[in-house]
């Protein structure tokens, strides 16, 4: 990816009324049908609004007052939080919404040898925690029919790399991974969002991702999220849930 075409992308957020989905002021239409966020999109008009706001309302299926239900663009899948994911999708006999949008990779338990003479897996990785995860991995992208970026494969590597790398990871889309790093993606101009294990099933399955409105309470208000540095909000985001408490904004 080009970084002046994202500069480009990302400055039409901040500057413009329009989103890279929908012009400005326009019913959205989803897989679920047509949105009923038109209202909440048009007041949030009244007032200027964050690159998070735009991104967040473009996205958001639906929102009863307790959650909200935000579509997901782009979900990467690693080797160690998704075994009982795909459990789970095949004792519910359900497949994979979006498998166009979702890239699976291994990277946590690769080994860092030279891997010029790798045959397979099965005889390259040693230890039998890490290989049965990755073997176990690669019977799922078959069985589920997914985009896999295997050891053998020359653009394999780490999750949070090859996004980006790829072109998967893009300005203005909803990310999320079964990681905590997925919030470097907001580098990127992506609103990106580390989930459980739970949650990788949930998007799998469906394409959306749930947000309570008490974890969402969390949140410095709406006029004070700190944007003069998107991806030092994503950062921001990951000290509050890993330490239970607001760290000093940065920006």
């Amino acid at each position: 990816m080009r970084f002046t075409s994202a500069a480009a992308i990302i400055s039409t957020f901040l500057v413009g009324g329009s989103s890279a989905f929908t012009p400005s002021g326009r019913s959205t239409t989803t897989a679920f049908g047509p949105s009923s966020t038109t209202t909440t999109r048009l007041n949030a008009e009244t007032k200027p609004r964050t690159l998070y706001d735009k991104i967040w309302d473009d996205h958001l299926v639906d929102d009863d007052g307790l959650s909200s239900l935000l579509y997901v663009d782009r979900h990467l899948v690693h080797e160690v939080t998704s075994p009982q994911a795909f459990d789970g999708l095949r004792m519910g006999n359900r497949g994979v919404r979006r498998p166009d949008c979702t890239l699976t990779t291994v990277d946590h338990n690769v080994p860092t040898e030279d891997r010029s003479q790798l045959i397979d897996v099965q005889t390259f990785i040693a230890e039998t925690a890490s290989r049965t995860q990755v073997l176990q991995l690669e019977q799922n992208v078959k069985d589920f029919g997914l985009k896999y970026f295997g050891m053998a494969d020359e653009r394999q590597g780490i999750v949070h790399i090859i996004g980006p790398e790829q072109g998967f990871t893009l300005p203005g889309c909803v990310t999320v991974c079964g990681d905590s790093h997925t919030a470097t993606h907001g580098a990127f101009g992506a609103v990106a969002f580390g989930i459980g294990t739970s949650e990788v099933e949930h998007v799998l399955a469906t394409q959306v991702r749930t947000f309570c409105h008490s974890a969402l309470s969390l949140w410095p208000s709406q006029t004070s999220r700190p944007l003069s540095s998107f991806s030092s909000f994503f950062f921001y985001r990951t000290h509050i849930r890993l330490c239970h408490k607001p760290k000093p904004r940065i920006c």
